[in-house]
């Protein structure tokens, strides 16, 4: 099924085309809270999902085949709203301890645009703040390193900044647009299969091992030939003949108290073509799903017209026990 790793780190080390900053863009006054960014949106990338965590705090997790937690708070400057995205605290005591010791966590900032009806965002240009800063380096504190530019400035100097420049459109790079996912199903349409459960052979030697997590909630592992061991969450879905299995990498969904219906928005989608003798699932994105779900998704129109992408064909699984 080809589930992939989860596992994914902001280090200064692996971002750089990026602009850091030691310092947070926020103070307790400018903190806001918007409902509506709260929920699961995508772009061709990846996943961003939006939890409240507590206060003025957001919970941030991006998926794109591999995991990013970061505590997120949303900057009202004068007109302006900016995202201050920084590592979750687990990022770094999931690590081995004297790597982690060599790394330091960072701020790094986005321009909101828009939040309906699709979450426009876009990042500070780099290479922009350092042409500035060529102009006049006192402009900001900063240092240059290895990995790019790295402002020391303290918050009311960034405020300031932003303030000044931050309705310069050259100071920003091209928009990213992302997509809400709202939910395809509901708890009427999940089922149970017990042919689903057991163990799985692929064509390229993987394994795939499902058993019962709970009530209708299906544990995956997918271990590859060499014994690499991937694992995953999913539903059995169905609708009139249709039945997708609906996988979630991580139990972020499955928390409690959600106003979203998270639960009913999985990362992928898997077509099941068949469950005995043999197992046959391929990969369709969000928007096929809808169709075969018969939801009708009129924002998503533009995107989905003439796309002309052939299906995947179908993985086959053989049963080993």
């Amino acid at each position: 099924m080809k589930i992939k790793q989860l596992a994914c780190f902001v280090l200064v080390a692996a971002c750089g085309g990026c602009l850091y900053s030691l310092h947070p863009l926020y103070t307790q006054d400018t903190l806001v809270f918007r409902d509506e960014l709260l929920g699961k949106w995508s772009d061709e990338d990846a996943i961003w999902e939006f939890r409240h965590a507590k206060g003025m705090e957001y919970e941030l997790r991006v998926f794109d085949g591999k995991e990013g937690r970061f505590s997120v708070h949303l900057v009202q400057l004068d007109d302006m709203l900016f995202l201050d995205i920084y590592p979750d605290g687990e990022t770094f005591d999931k690590m081995q301890s004297f790597s982690a010791m060599h790394l330091v966590p960072v701020h790094t900032f986005m321009k909101v645009e828009q939040i309906e009806p699709r979450l426009i965002l876009r990042a500070i240009d780099a290479g922009e703040i350092g042409n500035l800063l060529e102009e006049d380096p006192d402009l900001l504190k900063h240092e240059e390193v290895d990995n790019g530019l790295v402002l020391t400035a303290s918050t009311e100097a960034l405020q300031a900044f932003m303030l000044s420049f931050g309705h310069d459109e050259d100071l920003f790079e091209a928009a990213t647009e992302l997509t809400r996912w709202v939910p395809l199903y509901g708890e009427e349409n999940m089922t149970f299969a017990d042919s689903l459960l057991g163990r799985w052979k692929g064509a390229e030697g993987e394994t795939v091992v499902i058993t019962l997590a709970e009530e209708f909630t299906y544990h995956i592992s997918h271990a590859e030939e060499d014994g690499t061991e991937y694992r995953c969450l999913a539903n059995l879905v169905q609708v009139g003949e249709t039945r997708l299995l609906a996988l979630f990498f991580s139990e972020f969904a499955f928390e409690d108290n959600d106003p979203n219906d998270l639960r009913f928005v999985p990362d992928v989608f898997m077509l099941i073509g068949q469950m005995e003798p043999e197992l046959l699932v391929r990969p369709i994105d969000y928007d096929a799903a809808a169709e075969l779900l018969g939801v009708d998704l009129a924002s998503h129109e533009e995107e989905t017209a003439d796309k002309g992408e052939e299906a995947e064909p179908f993985q086959v699984f053989h049963r080993t026990g």
